[in-house]
């Protein structure tokens, strides 16, 4: 988890939606060991950082990392239009497996257009966030396949 971002391990999720959106996001299918240092106050790029020649970049802050357990991200403004957290938490489950769940909270955007734009960026949320755990999970299960050693 600790790896996630443009720059760094990438999202794990649609390769090609990525680039067509401009992202610019490599996926890794390996843990880099550069890649495991998180501290609260590192951003996570979700895009350039001069996105599509003139937008400026979004990105994530780190609210908390808690090793092996927990990953806290949140957006605020004036960076972001409005707050919003998301968490990435490993909960142990039954059987020696781990379940990683996935939340975000943020603040609805008042009137007409902020429910529209709302629901078309929860709709692409949703989309890339299905990737991303279907990302994850089969790089996990390949490790564990391979004995818990590289490449993931």
């Amino acid at each position: 988890m600790v790896q996630i971002g443009r720059g760094r391990g990438g999202f794990y999720t649609y390769t090609a939606i990525e680039r067509l959106l401009g992202a610019d996001i490599d996926n890794l299918d390996r843990i880099d060991p550069s890649l495991q240092t998180l501290t609260p106050g590192d951003r996570i790029w979700m895009t350039p950082e001069r996105y599509l020649r003139h937008l400026p970049g979004q990105f994530w802050q780190v609210r908390q990392v808690q090793p092996g357990r927990a990953l806290v991200l949140e957006r605020k403004p004036p960076e972001s239009p409005e707050p919003a957290i998301w968490s990435l938490v490993l909960e142990p489950a039954a059987g020696g497996t781990t379940r990683l769940l996935d939340r975000h909270r943020s603040e609805p955007r008042p009137g007409i257009s902020g429910s529209l734009s709302e629901t078309f960026w929860l709709v692409g949320t949703f989309l890339m966030e299905r990737g991303m755990l279907r990302g994850i999970k089969a790089r996990a299960e390949r490790s564990h396949l391979n004995g818990g050693l590289a490449p993931y």
